[in-house]
């Protein structure tokens, strides 16, 4: 299976979130609780330096109608400890109900700068 393709920009110290919606090929709603795990990791680069690292209830949530939304949550504590000028790499995985595993999300993570200086 060939991942979707997403990438954000990301501001250093910022909360971060965005909902991804799953339908099957005739648009149908995919109910997420179906599937025993959804993981998540941002690296330097393909087989680089892990540096944050999401799964369901820690940073993935699924909800939405028909529970075939998941909300990726990337705190401003962790967004703060994200090298600016980087361009990061990440994928995202989903096991169904019978141990497949496969990609469904993946791209690049640009870090920007933030301006103000927040206490």
């Amino acid at each position: 299976m060939r991942p979707g393709l997403y990438s954000p920009t990301i501001y250093q110290g910022e909360d971060w979130s965005r909902s991804f919606t799953f339908a099957d090929s005739s648009s149908h709603p995919i109910d997420l609780t179906t599937y025993t795990a959804a993981e998540a990791e941002i690296r330097e680069k393909a087989g680089g330096d892990l540096l944050l690292t999401y799964s369901l209830d820690s940073g993935l949530t699924v909800g939405g109608s028909g529970n075939a939304t998941l909300i990726w949550v990337i705190g401003h504590a962790d967004t703060a400890t994200l090298a600016t000028g980087h361009t990061l790499r990440y994928d995202l995985w989903l096991t169904d109900a019978s141990g497949n595993r496969n990609p469904y999300l993946a791209g690049s993570i640009t870090v920007a700068s933030r301006i103000t200086e927040i206490a």
